[in-house]
């Protein structure tokens, strides 16, 4: 009876003891992770290119992060992975939503060559390259935390989509930004491509303008 009466005793410390640790949680997976209210992102946005003039735009959710004039002024070295293009400084970019979703739009408005020879061969290639991170996030009241959220979604922009024009180019890419929390789902996420690159060159079209 003595015997009993100590296990009953040592289980009840136990359960207490660990549920004090959160353990008890882990084990029995009664967790109950907030949804995020609030994320603050940062995007490190590198831009370059050669032969090339125009606007670089990007937006979140519509929210103007940059939007300015370019000039690369070199006219050779234009190639497939647009070797020999002039880099910008990397401009930082920070942006808060509210939600675990958002839309990413990419534009290059009025694109021209920024030298253009009429009796020969021209080419004009733009590179642009994202790098995302977590800078802070907020959840539900009350609920555990979700852990810090894992983006999806920036190696969509990869490639330039809706590109018109030849001589003068306008190019748009928009992409869905997920966030989401390994926590809540009991998976290891993992982020999508930490530096999303995307190159368009464009070579000898017939000047229109």
């Amino acid at each position: 009876m003595r015997k009993s009466f100590f296990r009953l005793i040592v289980i009840i410390s136990f359960l207490t003891i660990i549920s004090f640790t959160g353990c008890f949680d882990d084990w029995f997976g009664s967790k109950d992770y907030g949804q995020y209210t609030s994320i603050t992102f940062r995007i490190l946005a590198t831009y370059g290119g050669a032969n090339s003039e125009g606007t670089h735009k990007f937006t979140v959710n519509g929210q103007v992060l940059d939007n300015s004039y370019f000039v690369y002024n070199v006219t050779d070295g234009c190639n497939e992975t647009c070797s020999g293009a002039i880099y910008e400084n990397p401009k930082t970019l920070d942006v808060t939503i509210n939600s675990n979703t958002c839309t990413a739009t990419q534009r290059y408005i009025d694109w021209i060559y920024w030298h253009y020879n009429n009796n020969g061969s021209n080419c004009k290639c733009l590179v642009t390259s994202y790098q995302p991170s977590i800078v802070s996030y907020t959840y539900e009241e009350g609920k555990d935390d979700p852990g810090t959220p894992v983006i999806s979604g920036f190696d969509q922009l990869e490639t330039f989509e809706n590109c018109t024009g030849n001589y003068s180019t306008d190019c748009e890419t928009t992409v869905t930004l997920n966030f989401s929390s390994a926590n809540s789902t009991g998976q290891k996420l993992q982020s999508s491509a930490a530096e999303a690159v995307s190159v368009k060159r464009v070579c000898s079209p017939e000047k229109t303008e």
